[in-house]
């Protein structure tokens, strides 16, 4: 049994198997347009002495306080067709301008961010890549008291005290000394008219006494 077969016309016709010949028509192939549905599905919170762990489907923001020292945001893509393969993306809207592949792993680790409000967004695609729309999740880190506002301004106005008390004590240095040197001037003055007038009775008296 000869087959004519051409691999520049039709790469893959005839696939071998134990039964013989399967024939492979490419143009029969279609791919999956079902998107999955993603969710976050749970967010674990580790502080310094306890575990947070919240379930809430319908969970749009969540606040991490200031003791946190990781948080993991799990999410899941429902794809009931191929859920082996379902793969994930994401991204930080103030951190990444990018979408971050992470393959089958459906958790995202945050560690040592800053104190503020972030947008975390996730999304699936099925095993023919097809994406879904992101979910997303607002993270706010509460900071801790060293990084709050009025900690800040207190730190601005004990500075701002420091400095002008320095002024303050300078200005007043300066006062001193030109006081002393204003007392200085006045005593060698008083001296200096004293003297001259002493002088000017000696020559008075010296002149009456070449008369005489």
């Amino acid at each position: 049994l000869e087959f004519n077969f051409n691999p520049r016309s039709n790469p893959w016709p005839f696939l071998n198997s134990i039964y013989g010949f399967t024939i492979v028509e490419p143009r029969y192939f279609s791919t999956s347009q079902t998107i999955p549905k993603i969710y976050i599905s749970e967010i674990k919170i580790a502080a310094e002495d306890n575990i947070r762990d919240i379930k809430d489907l319908d969970l749009l923001k969540v606040s991490i306080s200031n003791t946190t020292i990781q948080t993991t945001v799990y999410f899941s893509g429902v794809n009931y067709s191929n859920p082996q393969r379902t793969v994930y993306q994401y991204r930080i809207k103030e951190l990444h301008s990018k979408w971050i592949e992470l393959g089958n792993n459906n958790f995202v680790q945050l560690v040592g961010l800053n104190p503020g409000r972030y947008h975390l967004q996730v999304k699936a695609a099925n095993e023919d890549g097809v994406w879904s729309e992101p979910k997303e999740l607002i993270l706010t880190f509460l900071p801790k008291w060293y990084q709050t506002w009025w900690f800040k301004i207190l730190v601005f106005f004990a500075t701002a005290g420091i400095v002008y008390a320095f002024y303050r004590y300078r200005i007043a240095q300066i006062k001193k000394q030109h006081e002393i040197r204003k007392n200085i001037a006045t005593d060698l003055h008083d001296d200096l008219g004293s003297t001259l007038n002493s002088v000017k009775v000696f020559t008075n008296l010296a002149i009456s006494g070449v008369k005489q």
